[in-house]
């Protein structure tokens, strides 16, 4: 997992859930998962009641930590997909996901 051009290294299996790793990741770097953003070849990882294996992690990628401002409990709770501009539902509008 790479932040702020620091790397941390999760200890996970396909089991893991995605909020395990925002979990470690408070452990690790201090920052609460309510502040966390996870990219994993090319997709917000928001559902946290997923795994590492229903998401395709295998042990050969890295997944990206944005740091936001506001919490994201705000945003999930509104029902709005794209964190950028709130134009799709479900995740990234077609114009953001061009720059990924």
């Amino acid at each position: 997992l790479t932040q702020r051009g620091a790397t941390l290294e999760l200890l996970l299996t396909p089991l893991s859930t995605i909020r395990k790793m925002k979990d470690q990741v408070f452990t690790l770097d201090g920052t609460a998962s309510c502040f966390q953003r996870l990219l994993y070849k090319g997709r917000f990882l928001d559902n946290d009641i997923l795994t590492a294996g229903e998401v395709g992690m295998d042990g050969t990628g890295t997944a990206v930590l944005s740091v936001v401002t506001q919490p994201l409990a705000s945003k999930v709770m509104t029902g709005s997909g794209c964190e950028y501009c709130f134009l799709s539902v479900g995740g990234i509008c077609s114009v953001h996901l061009q720059k990924f």
